[in-house]
């Protein structure tokens, strides 16, 4: 059928994918999601991502710890600095304006020492944190889009399965049914009953009924693949897949299905991307927050142990050549000109969460769109399903009702194979009603937020 080829062009597989141990037997819809949502990569890595982001938290908080340093800086002077000293200051035997030439240092200075630094107050810190720290927040909407991305995925290729399973089931009746109708027209036209067109015809029709059911195979086949893929299972493993139910027990079950009312509020809550759009306004806030205290005073205090060495020989282990150094101290900043420079960040945060508000609003009322059409849509689904049931039945009536006549020898070789004909096109006719039924359901609560 038509309806095979579509759906191999519309779910074909594209990766490769990792064998995971999971029973594929008794196979619900709810088991395959949670399959794709325990075994897809792309979760993994924002799983990985959001660990990421609480390690660089961590590394922040390093920033309120003391920082100790050792160094030793070992300095050669091959050309000492030379002053001119106005020593008249001091002797005034020299006369007033006296002046010598003094040189200072030796040859080799050297310096030894461990340096601690203590942060008591910076309020950058604690902001840059909590950026920090809101960044996982943001992950974790990008985790759940993708996870809806994933479900909806999981579901389309489940319900293609099923779909082909059903085609699959009417190939092998029709392909039965050619089969038996062409051994009785071989008998009849054997005995001079039937003209050789009649069994043409009838060979024909049973070739497409075998090519036919063949599609029928490797469609199925190909669909199983792609369903293992979405749920991140080795292609291999199709065949071990079973279903717990069929198309006719999902539609039943749709049958009584209660269809939900938009509600406005609770997209806020059911559709990652509404929730993103808010997450990144909030964030918006936390930058100009990190940016007002980057502009704050700090304060840190500073201690220094040490010694000095000076000597113009070396090993530098002379007597009385090195000298102690200890200190200790407080360090105020105050930047200044970085207060009028941060004012040229915010506008920029600002305007970024007017448009996030307006994408906001966009998107609701796209949403609200969305679903009246889903409704409608799922509606008229409903509707063109029931009619192409009856329509099977009908036609599947008519077939054996001809049949009949043709065995009472009433009806001609080519009324049977004009209602084969019919059925066959019911037949596609009602599984494409039903996968248009499905996907309308999917559409309908993918509008309201798919779990």
């Amino acid at each position: 059928m038509k309806f095979s080829i579509r759906i191999i062009l519309f779910l074909s597989l594209t990766l490769p994918v990792v064998a995971i141990g999971q029973n594929l037997q008794n196979l619900t819809l709810p088991d395959a999601i949670q399959f794709a949502l325990e075994n897809k990569p792309g979760l993994k890595t924002l799983d990985l991502d959001a660990q990421i982001a609480a390690a660089k938290t961590e590394v922040l908080k390093l920033k309120r710890q003391p920082q100790i340093s050792a160094a030793v800086d070992v300095q050669l002077n091959p050309v000492l600095q030379t002053s001119v000293i106005p020593v008249g200051a001091f002797n005034p035997a020299l006369g007033s304006d006296a002046t010598a030439t003094v040189r200072f240092g030796t040859l080799w200075q050297n310096a030894a020492g461990i340096t601690a630094v203590q942060p008591l107050y910076d309020p950058s810190i604690a902001a840059q944190i909590r950026e920090q720290e809101f960044q996982q927040q943001l992950i974790a909407a990008d985790r759940e889009k993708t996870a809806l991305d994933i479900r909806l995925e999981v579901a389309r290729a489940y319900y293609a399965v099923l779909i082909a399973s059903e085609e699959l089931a009417f190939a092998e009746t029709d392909s039965a049914r050619a089969q038996q109708f062409y051994e009785e027209t071989r008998k009849r036209q054997e005995g001079g009953k039937l003209l050789q067109n009649e069994l043409n015809s009838a060979s024909i029709s049973l070739n497409a009924a075998v090519l036919t059911l063949e599609r029928a195979r490797l469609n199925r086949q190909q669909l199983l693949k792609n369903l293992c893929f979405r749920m991140g299972v080795d292609p291999k493993r199709a065949a071990e897949i079973a279903f717990s139910g069929n198309l006719a027990s999902l539609l039943k079950q749709m049958e009584g299905q209660n269809l939900a009312s938009f509600d406005a509020a609770a997209l806020e809550q059911n559709r990652p991307e509404l929730r993103q759009l808010f997450l990144d306004s909030e964030w918006q806030n936390l930058k100009i927050e990190v940016e007002k205290q980057r502009t704050a005073p700090t304060l840190s205090a500073t201690a220094y142990a040490g010694a000095n060495n000076l000597s113009d020989d070396a090993p530098f282990f002379a007597e009385n050549s090195w000298f102690g150094n200890v200190f200790v101290g407080l360090k105020l900043n105050v930047p200044i000109s970085a207060y009028w420079q941060q004012q040229k960040y915010f506008p920029q945060y600002r305007l970024k969460q007017q448009q996030n508000a307006l994408e906001a609003a966009e998107l609701k009322a796209q949403y609200q769109n969305d679903f009246e059409n889903a409704r409608l849509n799922h509606a008229l689904a409903l509707r063109t399903m029931e009619v192409r049931m009856r329509d099977l039945e009908l036609t599947r009536q008519n077939v054996q009702l001809i049949r009949d006549r043709f065995n009472e020898g009433v009806a001609l070789p080519s009324a049977v194979l004009s209602a084969e004909t019919t059925v066959q096109q019911t037949q596609y006719n009602y599984l494409r009603s039903a996968y248009d039924l499905l996907l309308a359901d999917l559409e309908l609560r993918r509008t309201l937020g798919f779990k």
